[in-house]
């Protein structure tokens, strides 16, 4: 277990490296290109340019708070306490809708009132809010019935979650790799870190749970679909 957390580790530092160090300095070249622009008068160039550094200023927002979150699944104790579900589906969802303002994207929701379960809070809410945002994000733009549905169930004293959607779905050759540390499934315009689903992983590993694809054979294969036990 130490190998491997090292191993990871000199991962995580390299990734860092390259996914904070490099866009910066790319925002840098093109901020000293609009300051020329300015100077020049150039102002259809000067747009451009101002465009292209507030996209890549907030993707690395989105790459450090994606490393907050994880050092929050790794690092912080974090109480168990009594969580009605419902409710925090439907914040959850409500937050990620926020996030991807231009998805329009419905909830179907089978999680019964009054359904609770003992975790972290904080855990819980952290799982649900990146499987959520996974599934409105890599949703159809163009598709008007785009649906997320949550379910939660109790069997045998635990506590069963699938969150399934119909949007553009994990590629085949990825799905093995979609819980490994930096890794990307799908290229999107909202850009991500590559660390929504690993977080995921890691919260529910600290819970001792689990957390994997459910069997493509019996939904569309252009749905995704995860179960969280």
């Amino acid at each position: 277990e130490i190998t491997r957390r090292n191993e990871e580790l000199i991962q995580f530092n390299y990734r860092v490296s390259h996914d904070l160090v490099g866009p910066i300095k790319t925002i840098e070249g093109l901020a000293d290109c609009a300051t020329a622009d300015l100077e020049d008068g150039n102002t259809a160039d000067l747009s451009e340019a101002l465009t292209r550094i507030s996209r890549m200023a907030r993707q690395q927002s989105r790459v450090v708070g994606g490393i907050f979150d994880l050092c929050q699944a790794d690092l912080l104790p974090q109480a168990e306490e009594q969580i009605e579900l419902r409710p925090l589906v439907l914040q959850m969802f409500e937050r990620a809708c926020a996030a991807h303002p231009t998805r329009h994207v419905r909830l179907e929701i089978d999680v019964a009132d009054g359904l609770t379960v003992q975790a972290p809070t904080n855990r819980l809410s952290q799982i649900l809010l990146n499987v959520i945002g996974n599934s409105i994000k890599f949703s159809r733009s163009d598709d008007p019935d785009a649906v997320v549905t949550v379910r939660a169930w109790i069997d045998d004293g635990c506590a069963h979650m699938e969150v399934r959607d119909n949007g553009v779905g994990i590629p085949a050759s990825a799905r093995d790799r979609i819980f490994e540390l930096f890794f990307r499934g799908q290229s999107t315009e909202t850009g991500g870190a590559g660390l929504g689903l690993y977080i995921v992983h890691r919260n529910i590993e600290q819970m001792n749970g689990k957390v994997a694809p459910v069997s493509y054979t019996h939904i569309r294969a252009h749905e995704t679909s995860l179960h969280l036990v």
